[in-house]
Order: C-alpha cells, then structure tokens, then sequence
C-alpha cells in the first residue's frame, strides 16, 4: 500500500491510466470474504474475473486453484 502513492500519487486506483492489474493473495481474498459474509448473505466481486482464468497462464492456474480450494471448503 506504501507504493501505490510513490507510483501514482494520492489519487483513486479508476483515475490512473493503465494500472496493471494484480491477484489479491488468497489469504487476503479470503479475510476480505470472510468480513464481507458477517454482514451479508451474498457476495459479488468483480474484481478477481481476470485471474480466475486458468487458461491464461500458470500463475492465474495456480491462483484459480487456490481459490478453488478455498471455496471447497465452505459450507453453504
């Protein structure tokens, strides 16, 4: 989060031309659900759609694949 600032300056991540785009680490991913889910019965999210495309390469594999794992896990 120190960088962003250095990078880009002290402004909103939709004002910066060409922000390359960057998988949360699934243990991030998953407190985030985590607290999204105490106070909420549904969740959507738009942001992880570009790395949940295990074709596009090994990382977004690996991270698709974690995030599976993970929500095996869960019980609905």
């Amino acid at each position: 989060m120190e960088e962003y600032p250095k990078r880009y300056g002290k402004v909103h991540a939709n004002s910066v031309p060409n922000l390359p785009w960057r998988p949360v680490p699934i243990d991030r991913l998953k407190s985030k659900l985590e607290l999204a889910a105490q106070y909420s019965e549904d969740i959507v999210t738009w942001g992880y759609r570009e790395f949940c495309r295990p074709s596009i390469g090994p990382a977004a594999k690996a991270w698709y694949e974690q995030y599976l794992a993970y929500y095996r896990r869960l019980s609905f």
